[in-house]
């Protein structure tokens, strides 16, 4: 099954269970879904495929950390609690996530094969890093160890 139909199914679930947090959650995934299908000319009564799929999840998945993040700056913990619980149902669509160390050794052999020696290409590093990642490491890991890796410009 898709991720799209699964996420169709866990709706029926979640409806059968009364689970209005998660069935929020769910509805507005399915409504980004629709969007994007709609931007894009696409059916949109049709499965959107994995790959669209995942990509709309993981910018999700960043808007409701940056959210998270702001929520709880301004001190509104209960707004950041309602995000929190969105963000554990989106993170279930999300490939498996390297870890700290997987992030380090992946961007070692980038450093290497691009010849990056310092900060003027860590632009050139971060932007095929997350291309080859696609999703399966978190953006800011994968920048907060590419900055400790890649040395300071001598002035």
């Amino acid at each position: 099954m898709s991720i799209h139909s699964d996420i169709k199914e866990e709706i029926k679930d979640a409806t059968r269970l009364r689970d209005r947090l998660r069935l929020t959650a769910l509805r507005s995934i399915i409504a980004e879904f629709t969007n994007e299908a709609i931007d894009k000319g696409l059916d949109r009564d049709k499965d959107l495929d994995d790959e669209m799929a995942q990509g709309i999840i993981i910018r999700l998945v960043k808007q409701r950390r940056d959210s998270i993040e702001q929520f709880e700056g301004a001190g509104r913990h209960d707004l950041a609690s309602t995000e929190q619980h969105e963000l554990s149902v989106l993170e279930k669509y999300l490939p498996e996530q390297m870890t700290e160390k997987e992030i380090e050794e992946f961007l070692k052999e980038k450093m290497k094969a691009l010849k990056v020696t310092d900060r003027k290409k860590l632009g050139l590093l971060m932007g095929t890093a997350m291309k080859e990642l696609k999703g399966a490491a978190d953006g800011r890991a994968v920048k907060r160890i590419a900055e400790k890796l890649v040395p300071e410009d001598k002035k």
